[in-house]
């Protein structure tokens, strides 16, 4: 098989509402050679029998089913069977442009890219709740671009890149934050302004469960993982003190969720676990929880949220 210029690879679970409109903005990419991966992760909708029928209809279409295996799970079947130059990821709730995979890979060919990335918008509308997190590339690849850009699916990398690095073994263990590492590791990295992602807000999807705490508890175990890649990479010193905030942030959010939902015994455990953490200064804590989030919720997640169970329950059921 002639290896196509780019993989588009699709994970599914139970989104046959929105499925057609996905495949069909991909399917109509006007990219010529392209293959594209649906992996069903065990729907118990109709979704199953959609991507047979995209793929009995597309010669570039295969479709693979699997028993539920979660979202990491799925991503990793689908990169091990990928044969394309680019990888691309497209969440089967959302769609895309028809020019988008066309558009960045004739960009990354002009400019010897290992990574291309594209701006997106909020469909139907943006909601309040919803930060956009995008950063275009101005020459420096930093944690404040890596803040806004660690998302899989408005981008293509360069295949052997991620097969370098060990993508599909990191990726089970550090989940997609495992992107600010790809992001770090690339040769040449674009960034095309225009919005051909389209992201689908307001409704239950694959990675939508953002008010369970056990979200939160598996996050822990990602950034955690993600510093270990880092050093299994020799990542400079500079770059494991970054993913050390990682971990130190993911923790506060577990600290929210668990005060908001009133697990207060989840809550006490990474409590002792944050206050360990945080006495080893991080230079980064501070500096980029102000730049994401504003000095005063930068105050009030390091200096109320982990040091009083009922302030920190009054806090985050004000705020969330």
């Amino acid at each position: 098989m002639i290896e196509p210029a780019i993989s588009i690879l699709i994970p599914v679970y139970n989104t046959e509402k929105y499925l057609r409109d996905c495949l069909e903005s991909v399917v109509n990419q006007t990219i010529d050679s392209k293959e594209i991966i649906i992996l069903d992760d065990g729907s118990t909708d109709l979704s199953s029998t959609i991507i047979d029928e995209y793929a009995e209809k597309y010669e570039c279409v295969t479709a693979i089913h699997q028993e539920n295996r979660g979202l990491w799970e799925a991503r990793c079947k689908l990169f091990s069977v990928a044969k394309g130059h680019y990888i691309a990821w497209v969440d089967s709730d959302d769609f895309v442009e028809k020019e988008m995979y066309k558009t960045l890979y004739d960009v990354a060919i002009q400019n010897n890219a290992d990574l291309v990335i594209c701006d997106y918008d909020f469909y139907p509308n943006e909601i309040k709740t919803k930060l956009k997190w995008y950063k275009p590339y101005k020459g420096v690849v930093d944690w404040s671009f890596i803040e806004r850009n660690t998302q899989p699916w408005n981008k293509i990398v360069r295949r052997d890149l991620l097969e370098s690095i060990e993508f599909g073994k990191w990726l089970s263990v550090g989940g997609d934050g495992f992107y600010s590492l790809v992001l770090i590791k690339s040769q040449g990295v674009v960034s095309v302004d225009e919005e051909l992602y389209h992201y689908r807000v307001g409704h239950t999807s694959m990675s939508n469960n953002l008010k369970k705490v056990q979200h939160y508890e598996d996050n822990i175990s990602w950034t955690k993982m993600q510093r270990v890649a880092a050093e299994s990479l020799g990542l400079s010193s500079e770059w494991i003190d970054y993913y050390d905030y990682r971990i130190i942030y993911s923790l506060l959010q577990t600290l929210v969720i668990a005060a908001r939902n009133g697990e207060k015994h989840v809550y006490k455990e990474y409590q002792k676990e944050y206050k360990e953490r945080s006495k080893r200064k991080n230079k980064y804590t501070n500096v980029i929880l102000s730049n994401n989030h504003g000095t005063m919720k930068a105050c009030v997640l390091t200096k109320v949220i982990p040091h009083n169970y009922l302030l920190a329950r009054f806090v985050a059921k004000l705020a969330l």
